[in-house]
């Protein structure tokens, strides 16, 4: 998959020299996930469950 191949690798590069300290900058982090889990789900529906869509895609949490 295009996301773990190509996305997470970016994102957990050097991770120990910049991983987010504050809880603002985790936040951030994980909804870039959640709006790439909608946009491949295209699902964007107000009330439906990103984390359902996270499951089905099988991703983990980026704090992970």
């Amino acid at each position: 998959m295009a996301s773990k191949s190509l996305v997470r690798p970016l994102v957990e590069y050097a991770c120990a020299v910049w991983s987010p300290g504050t809880a603002c900058l985790k936040s951030q982090i994980e909804m870039t996930q959640q709006r790439a889990a909608r946009f491949i789900t295209n699902n964007y529906h107000q009330r439906a469950s990103v984390t359902k869509m996270l499951q089905q895609l099988n991703w983990e949490s980026l704090e992970a």
